[in-house]
């Protein structure tokens, strides 16, 4: 469960998430922009709730280390994730989660890491997939 310890690291990354949000439609309106401003913004967005949360549950059950290795796995398939599939890639990232957060009552914690990973890989493919058949229908 979340505890009072865990509060400020999430309200911190909900904060960068918004900021990264709210600076990219910002950019957006500058005139001559970089571009790779706005992309950095969008990528600062997408990855620093889920990477936080990634650390957040995986703690106590990893300890430091293993925790922070679980957390750059996430943090390099949501930023993957979210160049090739938008936003979808957030949904893959919490129907992996709650996939971690049941399984690790139930098997041994490493599994429970392991099916989620694949979860999570899986709903990165499928988000990719969505995006593209969407451009795909566009023109």
């Amino acid at each position: 469960m979340i505890d009072r310890t865990m509060m400020g690291p999430l309200t911190l990354a909900l904060g960068v998430t918004v900021i990264g949000v709210v600076g990219v439609e910002v950019i957006g309106t500058l005139p001559g922009h970089p571009p790779i401003l706005e992309a950095l913004s969008w990528l600062v967005a997408m990855i620093a709730l889920p990477g936080t949360v990634t650390y957040v549950v995986t703690r106590r059950d990893f300890g430091g280390r293993g925790a922070a290795l679980a957390t750059v796995g996430c943090v390099i398939l949501m930023g993957v994730g979210a160049w090739l599939g938008f936003v979808f890639s957030f949904f893959a990232f919490f129907v992996a989660a709650a996939v971690y957060l049941v399984l690790r009552r139930r098997v041994r914690v490493g599994s429970a890491l392991a099916i989620s990973t694949v979860t999570f890989i899986g709903g990165l493919v499928v988000s990719v997939l969505a995006m593209a058949r969407a451009l795909d229908g566009m023109g």
